[in-house]
């Protein structure tokens, strides 16, 4: 887009990463250790001081790729 005279220039930023995105590989590495602890213990094993929502929705979205399949479940 052409700049107008008088305005002042258009600046564009690479988008800032989320401050979990910082520990998401510890949160992973413990998922591979023990897929069904709560995010309040991984809150506690990663040193995270900050609120836990934001650390609880992380592990849900993440959880599954971790847990074993289910021996009884027939859809393989």
């Amino acid at each position: 887009m052409p700049e107008l005279p008088g305005n002042p220039p258009q600046v564009t930023r690479a988008a800032k990463g989320s401050i979990i995105d910082v520990v998401e590989p510890q949160i992973r590495e413990l998922l591979e250790q023990r897929p069904q602890m709560p995010a309040t213990d991984f809150a506690e094993r990663i040193g995270w001081d900050r609120g836990l929502t934001m650390l609880k929705e992380r592990v849900r979205e993440l959880r599954p790729a971790y847990r074993p399949a289910d021996p009884a479940s027939r859809t393989v």
